[in-house]
């Protein structure tokens, strides 16, 4: 509840009847409209959406500018664990956790789990609506704690001075609290059951976290998930961190797809480290994501204050958490932890993408584009024993024409040599020479339609991890970049292996259009296949009289710095 709002049951009961005024009115005219739309259970979707729509819009500036505030009050005095300012937001957040209606998961009745010296975990259930699925639960916890007036190896800066963490973490805390309340807007709650928690002393080492999970108030339960809120307060360029995707599958594909709807830029990190609540569950094989918008100067500094927190960002990052957590509390199956994702780093990725692989040549030429100024594309070299040496493609030609679309750069070459199946009609211009010459050439190995090199992911079932484009070809075009996601291909999940992708490529139109992912945000990508078919027709140009003008050669500013930046033909 902001301050000077209404108490948040109050303000909840009226929305819902305001809501569910307005929804008799959209029922009616929807009747009116189409009977087959009630049929369908089209009505039952709309209420859904529409319930959903307000637990989103209940997550507010206002809200949460309050909680904050009262959390980063210097009265507060820096929430350092076990004092009296610690005590004093415990009590503020069961308060508000009373006014939500949602049910005590403490001990003894209480929304208060004790532990250590003098500290509290401050707990809430919203109990599951499905028979079977209510016995798994998600834990969706955020620290309450900071580090009062700083203490020596804690602070940055200012020891003695009160530090009121306003974004670290009076920001999640305040989120947890819009998301909590956002649950409650739902008419019915999710399937699985949730845990609203509250963590104290993760400043002197997740503290609350590792209590609860060797000591869970929920008994009869089984904790199957766990999302974290830690700094979700100072959102720049529209960057979110997440940390934790590889803990499960499909994760980075869930969290994109809920990220359609805000339009967020996420960097996915691998790196896995004790630095939250988060990785207490991880300990335990508990998959688990951390949202987080990055450190900055006031991080552990007595200026980390109310006034520099960034409140409409923490309002769509506090979003995605919601339409995340809901996915997952409703979905039909929680994924399992996966092992390897404490192994995986950041440099794993980078190895990965960083692997240049050895492309057959299927032409043998080497190009150069500053050489000189004129059409085509000149060569500087052409490989011995291969399909353009045993041609007679000589160092020097010039490329006019291939299967009689004009060339213009190495790239374009590129493409049409990479997706030609088979064979090329050139055109070439050679110095000396009075007349054009005509090459039929047959290229060695076999098309790449797309032009991209890819490999499976098992964090990502059913995806493409790109780790090569080739410059100039279909995919480079298309702005496909190394480091993207493949999600589907015509609207299926993309195939396992190499075999399978020629067998769907084989029976697809020359266009196919492609599901991509890059750093969370998704776009249908359009791709045409086509190469340029051999014309077949046009008059032999060597049996031509008319003589033809060389390409003129460049100018360079300066001829001994002048370097050389061949680009070699290669083509699958």
């Amino acid at each position: 509840m902001g301050r000077g709002g209404w108490p948040a049951r109050d303000r909840n009961q009226f929305l819902r009847l305001t809501w569910a005024g307005t929804g008799l009115l959209r029922g009616v005219w929807i009747l009116a409209w189409s009977a087959c739309f009630w049929a369908s259970g089209g009505w039952a979707v709309a209420e859904k959406r529409s319930a959903s729509q307000a637990a989103l819009d209940s997550i507010s500036v206002q809200d949460l500018h309050g909680h904050v505030a009262y959390l980063a009050d210097d009265r507060l005095e820096g929430r350092l664990a076990g004092t009296a300012g610690a005590q004093a937001a415990a009590e503020y957040l069961a308060q508000q956790l009373a006014r939500l209606g949602l049910r005590p998961a403490g001990v003894d009745g209480s929304y208060f789990q004790p532990f250590g010296k003098g500290y509290r975990n401050v707990l809430a259930v919203l109990p599951g609506s499905d028979p079977k699925l209510r016995q798994e639960v998600i834990v969706i916890g955020a620290h309450y704690d900071h580090i009062g007036r700083g203490q020596e190896g804690k602070s940055r800066g200012g020891v003695g001075h009160i530090h009121n963490g306003a974004d670290d973490n009076a920001s999640g805390t305040a989120g947890l609290l819009e998301l909590a309340q956002a649950f409650t807007f739902l008419p019915e709650p999710p399937k699985r059951t949730l845990l609203f928690a509250f963590w104290d002393a993760e400043e002197l080492g997740a503290l609350g976290s590792k209590h609860w999970v060797t000591q869970p108030t929920l008994t009869n339960h089984r904790v199957v998930f766990t999302l974290g809120l830690d700094m979700i307060g100072r959102l720049r360029q529209q960057r979110l961190t997440i940390f934790g995707t590889r803990t499960s599958f499909g994760l980075r594909r869930l969290m994109s797809q809920q990220n359609q709807w805000l339009n967020l830029w996420l960097d996915f990190d691998w790196k896995l480290a004790p630095n939250s609540d988060h990785y207490s569950f991880i300990e335990k094989k508990i998959p688990a994501l951390l949202f987080h918008t990055g450190l900055h100067e006031d991080y552990h500094q007595p200026t980390d204050d109310t006034e520099r927190i960034e409140f409409d960002g923490m309002v769509q990052v506090v979003r995605l958490a919601w339409l995340v957590g809901w996915t997952l509390a409703n979905q039909e199956k929680i994924p399992d932890f996966r092992d390897e994702a404490r192994l995986e780093t950041p440099q794993t990725l980078q190895a990965m993408l960083q692997r240049r692989p050895e492309l057959p040549l299927r032409l043998g030429v080497v190009w150069s584009e500053q050489e000189f100024i004129g059409p085509g594309v000149r060569l500087v070299e052409v490989v011995p024993g291969l399909p353009a040496a045993q041609a007679g493609l000589r160092p020097g030609d010039h490329l006019l024409r291939l299967n009689g679309q004009e060339l213009h750069s190495g790239p374009q070459l590129q493409r049409y040599v990479m997706t030609t199946p088979r064979t090329v009609d050139l055109v070439v211009f050679r110095p000396g020479e009075q007349h054009l010459l005509k090459f039929r050439i047959e290229l060695s190995g076999q098309p790449m339609q797309i032009g991209l090199l890819w490999r499976t992911d098992e964090a990502e079932p059913g995806a493409a991890l790109v780790t090569y484009v080739v410059p100039g070809s279909p995919a480079a075009e298309a702005d496909i970049r190394p480091g993207d996601y493949i999600y589907q291909l015509e609207d299926q999940p993309w195939p396992a292996d190499e075999a399978e992708l020629k067998r769907r490529l084989k029976a697809v139109p020359e266009t196919i259009r492609l599901l991509v992912e890059r750093e969370g945000r998704l776009r249908s990508v359009q791709i045409r296949l086509a190469s340029p078919s051999a014309s077949g027709s046009a008059k032999d140009p060597s049996t031509n009289s008319q003589s033809v003008p060389p390409p003129t050669p460049a100018r360079p500013k300066n001829l001994f710095s002048k370097t050389l930046h061949p680009s070699y033909s290669t083509a699958g």
